[in-house]
């Protein structure tokens, strides 16, 4: 048969509706949604060679039309034709009758003998002009038919030739046509979640693009969120701005003024799982700022810092909160509390914690790893994943850091909005400023008037309202609602008028004797003092000695602290501060009391008036505090260590508080009490930069003997500096700190057994020797804590060292331990440890078990970030395991890796945890997409996942890293596209032989996973002399099998394929015996000058 003659398609394909163009018969015949394939029988498959492939999809670009012998010249060799073109095109299409034989020749060239129904691409072209004249849910399925012809990136294969430029905008130009009928039609049904998400991903193709920006402005105006439609009209305004100087169209500008005017639905939506931290429902109505909201949303919506501005007890906090409860339908909302803060140093620690920020780098089944990073790149690493609204609530007292943060902030993302409650303004370049004004005032009915009313009506339902004496209360009051309140609660036993002569008298008394006071806090204040004169003197001593509580406090502590004077009885004066409103209570963990921080500072301002008295509650509140920690650190050494956890974060804001002041006082014994007891919190919390700060801190004083503390707290202090230093503090600070805990343990010969030996195992050799006969007599020792230690530490050992039967033999028993003595902590890291096993070994859906219920321990612990990413590991695990569906299903809790949400908090990594979860989930989908049958984008979803591996950590040899750098290796290497990867194996290598590398020193599993993909490589690329060394060699170490890609056996099945049966059994035979001798044999192999490239 000549190249020249025609084959009738029909005879080919057997089909007898070749004619037929009506969307959706039969299979496309040609594929360019995705890598370029074609259907030879049953088989949808690739197309080797660059310019085959473009041939095809030059033809596929116009099927049934004849392509020019001269435009396939200038399309296959856009450099300069060959010497003999009209053969060299002959030879060409020739080829590709082999597997195309539908190819036509003619006068006017070439052309492919199908209908645009047989080419994937003109067929959902065929199916969005279909949708269109759909109703809705007839359209959605035929969009939903269309968007599953993608296989891919469309022109991805074909290099940077036009047909490859041509293809995609065609591919793009079609998927947003489906995407606005998508968008349109789901609105129409109801299903705004969906309508909302593909208008985001159409516009964030373009956030210039004025088509996809109406759609989305549509979209949320149908869900019900007009004013997030129209910041996106003031964002486009923006943009256009910018980079043309233009203004949105009259079409874009119409749909902004409609919106302008329509009224947005009140009903209630639900939160449909967006996070809330910290946003209070108030127990009583917010009465007169239903237009202040308004304003303050109209800012929000335009600007991305508002800061709402007045004077103490003007309502700002209630304002705030009422914001982001409504917020809540919308984004994820954070408040923050500043109030206790006594320096704007904590302004970052602040928020952190409320995000709940872990501060260590985390792998499956290990030990924290790698840098611990500052609080403050976390926090803006943090804010950059998703849209947030983060409310900042009371930040008068540390404005400049405050300012600096958030500047920062907005500065780092232009997802994040911010609003700030503070006296006075940020002086933030991009602050809109809305001051808050007093309630209005009228006797014939107002809101301050009507808030005066139900508060009083609400401590004394029969109390007499007089509105005209009501009403020159509340002037004289100012308005402002704290005030109104404080001055309401007196209704209890006063009647309106004795309440207006009572605060004439105050006012004119603080006004006469300090006007150097700003007019907002002379009123406030006056409010405050005017209840002071009413309290007996108990009651007074008691708010003077209880200011010192930024977290609250109990009647027990409220004893402990107020209580030191004959005649003091704390429990009647705290009853009566509730009754004066100057105290609130709150039942939801037991009774505990909250001083309003205004009176705090009142309180503060007595104290200091008596050095006597403010010396004397000083003493006491680090008395108690001492014994607060000694107490939890007791129930440790006790065995109830689940009660440890609770019982300091009920007071850690008051421990931390003392703490810093015992620091300054150089109260040594109390320091050294106080620190273990937070260091514990921080630790389980992963707030290991706090650990770090005050261990430096504490450095300085290693040389004090604290005296009158247990030995087993000072030990405990030291171990948990010596530890934290040891891998984030410099090698100076990690140094001496080993050294002051030598000389503690010799100084402190009553040490537990149980503390003793891990403070021993800190200062054993670096080089490790004589370290496995210290665990292997500790693994015997008749005490639990000492065994379950010894036994995590073997397990862990044992792994690296490629013993994996031993590994998890010790750490089921360490879980053991743990759970016999209701261990949380023990007992969520075994299971890690234990999934890390089982997924390493290809045993994958046991691993997901031990990682999911590691995730759930760590929940309840509150180690939220550790916790989410444990599930990551699960996720990966469970695709592994061909529980696809189940896999992505977790998966789809965190995006796409670049932001994660928890239930109850935002959660979210810093540089180096958030590549890593982001490649975590990057592999785990890419696995996904492999086992489906998309090749292309399952490989290049792992070379995305590979270069969050090389752009995220700079830990040198990181072994997690690596180990996904390995699969991504492995997997190119399985599906033939080993040349896509010569960078990575290139990096890979550099980072096993560098002389700090983690893996050359002994983390054989990894060193295996090395040596497979490497070697798998190099007998891909023929390179076979190192490569069958290589690979052999990995099965002695229990190379890792985390990603399915990593099956060893795939690769020695490959490697068969090369080289032949008879060579791979032959390296097999070869391969060093035992696991030290493998190990040398790669290192040896991996630094060989032949593999240097």
């Amino acid at each position: 048969m000549s190249c020249d003659e025609v084959i009738p398609f029909d005879s080919v394909t057997g089909r007898d509706d070749a004619n037929d163009v009506r969307p959706g018969i039969g299979q496309p015949v040609v594929g360019l949604l995705g890598d370029v394939r074609i259907r030879v029988g049953t088989q949808f498959s690739g197309v080797p060679g660059l310019r085959a492939r473009t041939l095809l999809a030059l033809l596929a670009m116009t099927p049934g039309k004849f392509v020019s012998v001269s435009t396939i010249i200038d399309e296959l060799w856009p450099d300069g034709g060959p010497e003999s073109p009209k053969s060299a095109v002959q030879t060409q299409v020739s080829r590709l009758r082999s597997v195309a034989p539908m190819i036509e020749t003619g006068p006017a060239g070439y052309r492919l003998s199908l209908d645009p129904n047989d080419v994937d691409l003109w067929r959902a072209q065929l199916l969005a002009a279909s949708a269109s004249s759909l109703e809705p849910a007839e359209a959605l399925d035929t969009v939903a038919d269309a968007v599953a012809l993608w296989r891919g990136d469309p022109g991805g294969d074909l290099g940077d030739s036009t047909v490859a430029a041509d293809v995609a905008k065609a591919a793009a130009d079609i998927r947003d046509t489906l995407d606005s009928i998508a968008v349109a039609a789901s609105s129409d049904v109801g299903d705004h979640a969906s309508a909302i998400e593909i208008a985001r991903r159409r516009w964030h193709r373009d956030r210039a693009d004025e088509t996809a920006a109406s759609s989305m402005m549509s979209a949320l105006h149908a869900a019900g969120r007009t004013a997030d439609a129209i910041a996106v009209f003031a964002e486009l305004r923006e943009l256009l701005a910018d980079r043309w100087g233009i203004d949105p169209s009259p079409v874009v500008a119409a749909l902004h003024a409609d919106l302008l005017g329509a009224t947005v639905p009140v009903e209630p939506v639900a939160l449909s799982g967006y996070p809330v931290v910290g946003v209070r429902h108030a127990s009583t109505e917010l009465v007169g700022r239903t237009d202040d909201i308004a304003a303050v949303e109209s800012l929000l919506s335009r600007a991305r810092l508002v800061t709402v501005t007045g004077p103490g007890g003007s309502g700002k906090t209630r304002l705030a909160h009422e914001i982001g409860r409504r917020a809540t339908q919308r984004v994820p909302v954070v408040v923050v509390e500043l109030a206790p803060l006594r320096s704007g140093d904590d302004v970052v620690a602040a928020i952190s914690g409320t995000l709940g920020l872990n501060e260590a780098d985390v792998v499956m089944g290990s030990l924290p790893i790698g840098p611990v990073h500052s609080a403050r790149d976390r926090l803006r690493d943090t804010l950059t994943s998703r849209p947030l609204l983060m409310i900042l609530d009371n930040c008068e007292h540390v404005s400049t850091d405050v300012a600096g943060v958030v500047d920062e902030l907005i500065a780092a993302s232009d997802l994040v909005r911010i609003l700030t409650t503070s006296r006075t303004p940020l002086g933030v370049a991009a602050e809109s400023i809305y001051p808050l004004p007093p309630l209005n005032v009228d006797a014939g009915g107002s809101p301050a008037t009507d808030l005066f009313i139900a508060r009083a009506r609400a401590v004394r339902p029969t109390v007499v309202i007089d509105p005209d004496r009501i009403a020159r209360l509340c002037t004289r009051l100012d308005g402002l609602p704290l005030a109104i309140e404080l001055a309401a609660a007196r209704a209890r036993s006063m009647s309106i008028e004795e309440i207006d002569n009572a605060l004439a008298d105050r006012f004119s008394l603080l006004r006469s004797k300090d006007r150097t006071r700003p007019e907002r806090h002379r009123t406030l204040h006056a409010v405050i003092d005017w209840s002071w004169q009413l309290l007996d003197d108990g009651q007074r001593r008691a708010l003077r000695r209880l200011c010192r509580f930024p977290a609250g406090f109990t009647s027990h502590a409220a004893r402990a602290v107020a209580e030191f004077e004959p005649g003091d009885r704390i429990d009647d004066a705290v009853d009566g501060l509730v009754e004066h409103s100057l105290l609130t209570v709150d039942e939801s963990d037991g009774l505990r009391f909250h001083m309003l921080e205004t009176v705090r500072e009142f309180g503060e301002e007595h104290l200091a008036r008596d050095p006597a008295e403010r010396d004397a509650v000083t003493d006491s509140m680090v008395a108690w505090a001492s014994s607060v920690a000694l107490q939890a650190l007791e129930l440790h050494r006790n065995g109830n260590r689940n009660a440890v956890v609770p019982a300091i974060d009920a007071e850690h804001d008051n421990l931390l508080a003392v703490l810093r002041v015992a620091a300054v006082e150089q109260r040594w014994s109390d320091v050294f009490t106080i620190f273990p007891a937070l260091a514990y919190l921080w630790s389980v919390r992963g707030a290991h930069s706090e650990v770090v700060n005050w261990s430096v801190r504490l450095l300085g004083a290693t040389d004090v003997d604290p005296r009158g503390v247990p030995d087993d707290i000072v030990v405990f202090a030291y171990v948990f500096m010596a530890s934290h230093l040891g891998y984030g503090g410099s090698p100076r600070q990690a140094a001496r700190a080993r050294t002051a805990l030598r000389r503690v343990l010799r100084a402190r010969p009553g040490t537990s057994p149980a503390l003793r030996f891990p403070a021993v195992l800190l200062l054993h050799r670096a080089d490790g020797k004589g370290l496995a006969r210290v665990l292997a007599e500790a693994v015997r020792s008749a005490d639990p804590e000492i065994r379950g230690t010894a036994l995590m530490l073997r397990g862990s050992l044992r792994e690296n060292r490629g013993d994996l039967y031993g590994a998890e033999r010790d750490l089921r028993a360490a879980a053991s331990i743990s759970h016999d003595s209701d261990d949380l902590w023990g007992m969520a890291q075994a299971a890690q440890s234990l999934g890390s096993i089982h997924g390493q070994t290809g045993r994958h859906e046991q691993a997901a078990e031990f990682y999911l219920h590691g995730a759930q321990l760590l929940w309840r612990l509150h180690a939220y970030e550790e916790s989410v990413q444990t599930r990551t590991f699960a996720a990966a695990s469970l695709v592994a395991a061909d529980r696809v569906g189940d896999g992505l299903a977790l998966l789809s809790e965190f995006g796409h890796g670049d932001r994660i949400t928890t239930g109850l908090a935002v959660v979210a990594s810093d540089e180096a945890m958030r590549h890593q979860t982001r490649a975590t989930v990057l592999g785990a989908r890419a696995e996904a997409m492999l086992r489906g049958g998309d090749v292309s984008t399952g490989l290049a979803l792992y070379r995305d996942a590979a270069e969050q591996c090389r752009s995220g950590w700079d830990d040198i040899g990181d072994p997690y890293a690596v180990m996904l750098a390995c699969a991504c290796v492995d997997a190119h290497v399985l599906h033939g596209d080993h040349d896509r990867v010569e960078d990575l194996v290139r990096w890979i290598r550099t980072r096993v032989c560098a002389p700090r590398s983690a893996l050359a020193r002994g983390d054989l599993p990894q060193l295996g996973a090395v040596a497979c993909a490497v070697g798998s490589y190099l007998i891909a690329r023929g390179r076979s002399p190192e490569g069958p060394i290589l690979l052999a060699a990995a099965t002695s170490v229990a190379a890792r099998q985390d990603f399915p890609s990593m099956t060893i056996d795939l690769h020695l099945g490959l490697a068969r394929g090369v080289l032949g049966i008879d060579a791979v059994e032959t390296a097999l035979l070869r391969r060093p015996r035992t696991r030290a001798a493998a190990a040398e044999s790669i290192l040896a192999a991996l630094t060989d000058q032949a593999l240097r490239m």
